[in-house]
């Protein structure tokens, strides 16, 4: 059996750090995204970070940090799981885990989706036949090692497609600037959250199921079995140690 530090010990057994989460062992899926309206561009950007490598384009990558948003889609479907399998009833909360990270993004794809529809109906409603010349467009290349930040990344490709057509419409006439400007507003806001509720689920499951060994769980539960005051005395101190004023 593989020591703990061992770095090819299993995830279960290795010791757990976000800087540490194994996703360099694991196969990378690469795409190369075509981007052309700029807010899409640096909704990317912002999911990415300083990691984002621009293909079409003599900008440097200044880090070759991951991601927060890929590693915590890397965390919640691959790297929890993996830890919860041992459990009684593992793989359910595992699933429910993931099923929730699913919803995430379903909730983003279909509101998008939504979005789309409206614009390109309005286009053929309007029989708008309007080239635009794309000046700055970028192709990026991204690797994802799980399915839900691929499919995080995908919402900036379809808001890419609606900010397109909402430009047509702005240059036919049937958009203003400023309907141009809140839409695009509101579908960066719709990536980002998905994102970050995504990074939220990731950071309390990294408190509840790493941060703590099961040591300290089982004796928990224990104290709690016994005594079930125990565990709001011991929350009741921790607030007052923290009222209590510091003394010079």
């Amino acid at each position: 059996m593989p020591k703990k530090e061992s770095p090819n010990a299993s995830y279960s057994d290795r010791p757990q750090s976000r800087r540490n989460s194994g996703a360099r062992s694991y196969p990378e899926m690469v795409e190369i995204i075509n981007l052309k309206s700029p807010e899409a561009q640096n909704a990317l950007e912002e999911l990415e970070r300083a990691s984002l490598k621009v293909v079409n384009d003599k900008v440097k990558v200044r880090s070759t940090k991951d991601s927060p948003f890929s590693r915590a889609c890397f965390y919640l479907e691959e790297v929890f799981p993996e830890m919860l399998m041992s459990e009684e009833e593992g793989q359910e909360k595992a699933e429910k885990i993931y099923s929730e990270a699913q919803d995430v993004i379903k909730t983003a794809t279909d509101f998008l989706e939504s979005e789309q529809a409206r614009v390109e109906k309005l286009l053929a409603d309007g029989y708008v036949d309007v080239d635009l010349k794309i000046k700055h467009e970028r192709d990026y290349e991204v690797s994802s090692s799980s399915v839900l930040y691929r499919d995080l990344v995908r919402l900036v490709e379809v808001m890419d497609k609606i900010l397109l057509c909402a430009d047509k419409l702005r240059f036919a006439g049937l958009f203003s600037v400023i309907q141009r400007k809140a839409i695009a507003r509101e579908l960066h806001r719709t990536v980002m959250k998905a994102g970050n509720r995504l990074t939220s689920m990731e950071g309390l499951l990294h408190k509840a199921l790493v941060r703590r060994s099961p040591e300290e769980t089982e004796t928990d539960a224990q104290e709690e079995d016994e005594n079930p005051s125990s565990a709001t005395n011991k929350a009741n101190k921790e607030a007052v140690k923290k009222e209590e004023p510091a003394t010079i």
